[in-house]
C-alpha cells in the first residue's frame, strides 16, 4: 500500500510548495482537524497519468468561507487521492483571474479551482471576463451548498405574506453590491411577485445587514452565516429560504415555495472544476476523492459550522446545476437591465 507521510501544503497567491504560508489565527481552529487527517495506509488507487501535486486553486483572499473550506478538505482529498495537494490563493476580480488562471491550465489534473457561484455570475455580469463557464471548464464534483434567506428586521413584518402585500410604499431590501447574489436574488422576488422592490446597494454584506438590523431598509437576503445568529438573539426574523428544500440546521424556516411563491432559488455552492478537456478517468479519480472526503464525518461537521450543507453531485449533476444556474440568472440579469461593464 502506499505510504503517505507528507501533508497538505497551503500557499499564497504567488508561492508554491516550499514556499508554505506562515499560520494565522483562523487556521489554528483547523489544526485538530486537519491532524486527524495524517495517515500511513492506503489512498485510492489512481490513473498512471495523474499528477503526483495537485494545485487547490482559491478564488479567493485568505480568511473567507472559500478559504475556510479549502484548508478543510486539502488533507482529507490529499488522503483519497494520494497526491499532494497545494491551496494557492488567487484573489481578485470577485473570482474571475482564479477562473482564468485554471482555464487556461493543461487539462492533467495538476490545477483545479474550487469555484463558487461567482464563477458562473461573472460572464453574465462582466463581458470582459476572459473564460466561458460552460465551455472553458470541466466540473469535477460539487462539495457544498448555501442557501441565502430573507431576513427582516425583529420589528418589521410577521410573515412572507404580510412582507409582500400592498402596503402603500415599495419594498426596500439591501444587498452588498450590484450583481451579488443577494441583488440578484432581489430582483427575482420582484420578477416571481410582481411586487415594487427597490435593491439598495451597501458596501459589503455587513453594511447592509446592520442597515436591515436597524430597520433603514425592509429587508436582505443573506446567507444563514451572515443572519442566522442574530435570528436566534432576536434582532432579525427569517421569513422564507431560497432553497427547493428546508435547511437540515434551519428546518423552521419555510422555503418560498411553501409559502406559494415558486421559483425563488438562490443559492450559493462550491464544487471542483477542472480545465475543459480533463480526461475522464482523472475526473473519476477526483469525484472519487472528494466523495470520500465528504464521507469523512469530521469535514461534514466542520464544513457545517462555517454554514456550508455538504451535498456531493457527480460531473454530470455538477455541470446541470451550472447550466440551470446560468439560464436562470442571465434571464433575472436581462429582464432587470443589470450592467457592471
Amino acid at each position: 500500500m502506499l505510504q503517505q507521510t507528507s501533508t497538505a501544503v497551503f500557499v499564497d497567491n504567488n508561492t508554491y510548495p516550499e514556499k508554505a504560508m506562515n499560520s494565522v489565527s483562523i487556521y489554528k481552529t483547523l489544526g485538530a482537524l486537519a491532524c486527524s487527517f495524517f495517515f500511513v495506509s492506503g489512498a485510492s488507487a489512481k490513473p498512471a497519468s495523474a499528477p503526483p501535486i495537485v494545485e487547490l486553486i482559491v478564488p479567493y483572499s485568505p480568511g473567507g468561507a472559500s478559504d475556510t473550506m479549502a484548508r478543510v478538505i486539502a488533507p482529507a482529498l490529499q488522503k483519497a487521492t494520494g497526491s499532494q495537494i497545494v491551496v494557492v490563493n488567487k484573489p481578485g476580480a470577485n473570482g474571475a483571474i482564479a477562473g482564468a488562471y485554471v482555464a487556461r491550465s493543461e487539462h492533467n489534473g495538476s490545477r483545479i479551482l474550487l469555484a463558487d457561484l461567482a464563477i458562473a455570475l461573472n460572464p453574465i455580469l462582466r463581458k470582459a471576463t476572459p473564460y466561458n463557464v460552460e465551455k472553458n471548464f470541466s466540473p469535477i464534483a460539487l462539495l457544498g451548498t448555501g442557501a441565502f434567506v430573507l431576513y427582516v428586521p425583529a420589528s418589521g413584518p410577521a410573515t412572507l405574506n404580510d412582507f409582500l402585500a400592498p402596503n402603500g410604499k415599495d419594498r426596500t431590501i439591501a444587498h452588498s453590491g450590484v450583481g451579488s447574489l443577494g441583488h440578484l436574488a432581489a430582483e427575482l422576488l420582484q420578477q416571481k411577485t410582481h411586487r415594487k422592490i427597490i435593491s439598495v446597494a451597501y458596501q459589503g454584506a455587513g453594511p447592509a445587514m446592520t442597515a436591515t438590523v436597524g430597520g433603514q431598509v425592509d429587508a436582505m437576503f443573506g446567507s444563514t452565516a451572515s443572519g442566522m445568529g442574530m435570528v436566534q438573539n432576536g434582532t432579525l426574523k427569517a421569513l422564507a429560504v431560497a432553497d427547493h428544500t428546508r435547511l437540515p440546521g434551519y428546518p423552521d424556516v419555510p422555503t418560498f415555495a411553501e409559502l406559494g411563491v415558486d421559483g425563488v432559488y438562490a443559492v450559493n455552492w462550491w464544487g471542483l472544476i477542472a480545465p475543459a478537456g480533463t480526461p475522464k478517468d482523472i475526473v473519476d479519480w477526483l469525484y472519487d476523492g472528494a466523495r470520500q472526503v465528504l464521507d469523512n464525518q469530521q469535514v461534514k461537521d466542520q464544513l457545517k459550522r462555517i454554514e456550508v450543507t455538504p451535498t456531493l453531485k457527480d460531473a454530470q449533476a455538477y455541470k446541470d446545476l451550472i447550466s440551470h444556474d446560468v439560464a436562470q440568472w442571465e434571464s433575472v440579469v436581462s429582464q432587470a437591465g443589470i450592467k457592471i461593464d
